[in-house]
């Protein structure tokens, strides 16, 4: 068992010299919810937030330039993890789960950066399992949460499920 807890993206946004001049163009998503026109909807103080600014939106994408440049840290430690596994010949034993804590909010429903909201942008995060009797490809629809991932890790492992309110998927 490895439990490897990146800190990648998280400030200060660390990447190695040669990325500074990466991924110039990227933006954050303009999704709907971006900087939303009507958030009379929206709860509390929320419906009360001014439209972004040029200058709010000019730090969200380029905060999200520096969380791309340092997730390719983590994308390249990952692959190393999954390229020493195979020179084992332990990959196609090995189950890998990608997951994350949170999620993270920029500039969607104005919202300045940062998280702790009840947005789909806080609260939604990836849960990606690869290992052997998993069908590459395959989802699973259910409500799930974090407190789900120790029994899974558990139901894996063949070990006694502990004492939690959570459920294996």
């Amino acid at each position: 068992f490895i439990y490897y807890a990146s800190y990648s993206p998280h400030t200060p946004y660390a990447s190695p010299p040669e990325l500074q001049g990466s991924f110039t163009d990227a933006q954050y998503p303009r999704t709907p919810d971006f900087d939303e026109a009507d958030v009379s909807d929206k709860f509390g103080l929320t419906r009360d937030r001014a439209p972004l600014s040029k200058s709010d939106i000019a730090t969200i994408d380029e905060t999200f330039r520096k969380r791309i440049r340092s997730l390719q840290v983590l994308d390249q430690t990952v692959a190393r993890l999954v390229q020493e596994l195979k020179d084992q010949g332990t990959l196609d034993n090995t189950y890998l789960i990608f997951t994350s804590d949170n999620g993270y909010h920029m500039g969607n429903h104005r919202r300045e950066i940062g998280k702790y909201t009840q947005f789909q942008t806080d609260v939604k995060v990836p849960f990606f399992i690869r290992g052997p009797g998993i069908t590459p490809g395959s989802t699973y629809d259910d409500l799930a949460g974090n407190i789900d991932i120790a029994p899974t890790i558990a139901d894996i492992a063949g070990a006694q499920t502990p004492q939690v309110d959570g459920e294996s998927l």
